[in-house]
């Protein structure tokens, strides 16, 4: 019951902190860093959906995690060798180390700590930018990790209120696979345009596109259980996607039969 309410106490304080964060700022503040080009501006996303994937992973299990292997006089504490961990210092499979069911609202009240100070991060950036391209990703950006938090946040309301491990697990399953999916895809998309190798291609907008279109899918599946519903939604929506590309690129071809030359973004998508 103590660790409950020093649950609910945490809940509440990150919420007040919040709210103050979405007050008008009465002045400015000094610069915050930004990503020098090296994908760091990817670690916060990545950090995050690793944690909800661990989360999902271990309630699916049944099974605990095993005991570590005892230390001789010449080694170190170490786990079980298992199939599913990475190598050269990346994190583990997801699922391969897990918390006990009453800490999976920690975990994800941790999450939404980190959440909270990048919001604060960018509510700064919003004060000092000027330039509008920078501030609209900024935004977007925003508006993102405001949506995550809300989701997580009524995660945690709903486990907060369970004690049956079972029922906690089941709820994991059934709530964070949309947050899962949508962290997957904004993850996706930050590691293909960072860094010096970035893709900036135009032709990557319709990957892109494609990427986002079938995490959309699983998560129609994922909440509708009539098999009929979902088989006329994926053709409908296939066929008017398909139709959409492909009206696209035949209004490309006219063009270069018209005109005798397109641009490279044009070239790209072709």
């Amino acid at each position: 019951e103590i660790s409950q309410d020093l649950l609910r106490l945490k809940l509440s304080v990150s919420n007040e902190v919040m709210r103050l964060l979405m007050l008008p700022r009465a002045g400015k503040t000094g610069k915050q860093p930004t990503g020098g080009g090296d994908c760091t501006e990817c670690d916060l996303l990545a950090e995050i959906s690793y944690k909800v994937e661990n989360i999902i992973a271990c309630a699916d299990q049944d099974q605990p995690i095993e005991d570590i292997d005892l230390p001789t006089d010449q080694q170190g504490i170490s786990r079980p060798d298992k199939a599913g961990t990475r190598s050269n210092g990346e994190k583990p499979e997801p699922g391969t180390f897990c918390m006990e069911p009453n800490m999976y609202a920690m975990e994800l009240i941790t999450c939404n700590d980190d959440i909270d100070t990048e919001i604060k991060n960018l509510y700064n950036k919003l004060v000092i930018e000027n330039d509008d391209e920078t501030r609209q990703g900024n935004m977007e950006n925003l508006d993102f990790y405001k949506s995550i938090r809300n989701l997580i946040d009524e995660v945690i309301t709903k486990l907060m209120a369970l004690n049956d491990a079972s029922r906690l697990k089941k709820m994991v399953e059934r709530s964070l696979g949309q947050i899962s999916n949508q962290l997957s895809t904004k993850l996706s998309n930050c590691k293909a345009n960072c860094g010096p190798e970035g893709c900036d291609s135009c032709a990557a907008d319709i990957i892109y596109d494609s990427i986002a279109k079938m995490n959309d899918y699983a998560n129609f599946f994922g909440n509708s259980e009539d098999d009929e519903a979902k088989r006329d939604f994926l053709r409908e929506d296939m066929m008017k996607y398909i139709n959409d590309n492909n009206a696209e690129t035949r209004e490309i071809l006219i063009k270069k039969a018209i005109e005798g030359d397109i641009d490279n973004c044009e070239e790209e998508k072709l």
